[in-house]
């Protein structure tokens, strides 16, 4: 078999580090020195003759050889003579080309090998680019970095107008470093220097020297210094709880008060009526004028707790009584009675009391130049006047009723209760066997009371029993009933019978009368008989009989 035409190709000249292909024809498969692979890019070194060994489908192979060149890249520098200042020259140099093509900021280009910038301005710092060609037409690139340093433009700001006391803040720009100087002697190296608590020996010019490796530049600000507003505050502390705290400021601008229990008001002349113990403390006004200068005033209030009035004693009391009220809690004390009294002291004494002097007694009582007022009511009731009616004088054994009256009264109590049916009610019955004498304390409802009192005498001595031997009952007013008669007879018994035995008249108390009737009939003329059974009060018994005549 004829052996295959491998062709290699022709010739190659490149660029160091440019990309070769080399691809070989006329055989089926390939293979090439040097580690290549048929038909894929590769970057040679150096220049070299690569063979090629081509076989075709018979087996059959042959060979052939390209030779690939490779030219070096020019050896660029680049320099220049930055950093330069705003206006002066920017030098450009390169070198190790036969040709070279510049580019950079601000669409500066140039194929010059060392172009010149005359007055250059910061915007031709930056980047800057040289593309170098050899006689062989390889190039290499290389940049270099330019910096046109501006010329120093001084700046100066400052938070001016400021206000005596606070913090003057200056501020420049447009350099490297920073000189200031201004008034009362101020001096600083800081770019932003800063003068707390100023007085208004700052204010004037400020001057700042700025510098930078091209020169130096000044600037100046005028510094007004505002001084504070004037201010004072008052209140009308001391005051008692449940008063009202007027608080004042003087001067020009908008208020702004703020206190204890929160507190806090707008206004130049605020008040807090009804102000409480914990009022008491530090007030805090601040003030603000035109030129937004504060100014601030701090005054002490102190908020005296009222005193709590106590008044002991009797409010309810009767005519005559004395009236004793007694006020405590405070230091001194002023009443005031229902008809214009005035007192000065604590306690106050009354004695005796009329109804007239009832009604509201009113105290105010003062400490710590507090006063708390409290009153009672005094109701003053009427006292009554007891009477006793009644026998002033019995016999012994016997009884008597005897009546105490009053206004009002309601209760009665007797004394001595001896010898009485009862102690505690108006008329009781009085047996008293010696002379006595009883008092009676009249109350009303208020439990006002008076005393009256009876002497009861007694006669001891009983007498003798008295039976009538005869009476004409005709109606003339004489004699007209039949009765036994005795002062110490305590029970009594009497039967009257006519001649024939029969009862006509019955009776059980000495005080009942025979009136000469029986059965409501008027008797005739006769004699009677009467059976009388008697005990005494000294326990003696005895029957008597006698005859009655009843005269017509």
């Amino acid at each position: 078999n004829p052996l295959p035409t491998v062709d290699a190709g022709s010739d190659v000249t490149v660029c160091q580090g440019q990309n070769v292909t080399l691809s070989g024809s006329g055989a089926q498969t390939y293979v090439w020195s040097g580690g290549i692979q048929n038909g894929v890019p590769f970057t040679p070194t150096s220049t070299t003759t690569y063979t090629v060994t081509g076989t075709d489908a018979n087996g059959c192979t042959n060979t052939d050889q390209v030779l690939v060149t490779v030219n070096p890249s020019p050896n660029i520098t680049a320099s220049s003579n930055s950093p330069v200042c705003e206006g002066s020259t920017l030098n450009l140099t390169a070198s190790g080309g036969n040709t070279y093509n510049w580019t950079g900021p601000n669409n500066f280009t140039s194929n010059d090998q060392n172009p010149v910038i005359n007055s250059v301005s910061p915007s031709y710092s930056g980047i800057y680019s040289v593309t170098a060609t050899s006689a062989e037409g390889c190039t290499t690139t290389s940049t270099i970095s330019v910096v046109v340093n501006p010329l120093p433009v001084a700046n100066a700001t400052s938070n001016s107008p400021v206000c005596e006391g606070s913090t003057l803040t200056l501020q420049a720009s447009g350099g490297d470093s920073y000189q200031w100087q201004g008034p009362n002697g101020f001096t600083s190296n800081n770019q932003n220097p800063n003068i707390t608590n100023v007085t208004m020996q700052h204010a004037g010019i400020y001057t700042v020297t700025v510098t930078n490796n091209c020169g130096a530049s000044t600037a100046q600000i005028e510094i007004t210094v505002n001084s504070l507003p004037s201010l004072t505050a008052s209140s009308n502390s001391p005051v008692c709880e449940g008063q009202t705290l007027n608080l004042s400021a003087e001067g020009t601008g908008s208020f702004s008060w703020s206190g204890p229990n929160d507190f806090t008001a707008t206004t130049q002349n605020p008040t807090i009526p009804n102000i409480s113990t914990n009022g008491s403390g530090n007030y805090t006004v601040t003030i603000t004028d035109a030129n937004g200068c504060t100014n601030t005033a701090t005054i002490s209030v102190t908020v005296n707790q009222s005193p709590t009035i106590t008044i002991t004693g009797n409010s309810t009391l009767c005519e005559g009584d004395a009236l004793t009220l007694t006020a405590s809690g405070a230091t001194t004390y002023n009443w005031n009675g229902p008809n214009g009294e005035l007192y000065t002291q604590n306690t106050i004494v009354i004695n005796p009391i009329t109804t007239i002097q009832s009604g509201l007694y009113t105290v105010t009582g003062t400490a710590n130049n507090c006063s708390s007022t409290v009153s009672i009511n005094v109701t003053v009731n009427p006292k009554p006047t007891i009477t006793i009616t009644g026998d002033t004088s019995i016999i012994i054994y016997n009884s008597t009723v005897i009546t105490a009256e009053g206004n009002d009264i309601t209760e009665y109590i007797w004394n001595p209760s001896t010898g009485l049916s009862c102690n505690n009610c108006s008329s009781p019955t009085a047996s008293p066997i010696i002379t006595t004498t009883y008092c009676v304390i009249g109350s009303t409802v208020h439990g006002c009371s008076d005393t009256a009192c009876i002497t009861i005498h007694v006669d001891t001595d009983c007498g003798e029993l008295f039976f009538p031997l005869a009476f004409s009952p005709n109606g003339d007013g004489k004699n007209d009933t039949w009765q036994v008669k005795g002062r110490c007879i305590k029970d009594f018994e009497i039967k009257i019978f006519n001649r024939w035995g029969e009862k006509i008249f019955e009776a059980y108390s000495p005080d009942d009368a025979w009136d000469g009737t029986f059965r409501g009939k008027p008797l005739d003329t006769d004699v009677y008989v009467y059976i009388v059974n008697i005990t005494l009060f000294d326990g003696t018994s005895k029957v008597y009989k006698g005859d009655i005549t009843l005269i017509k």
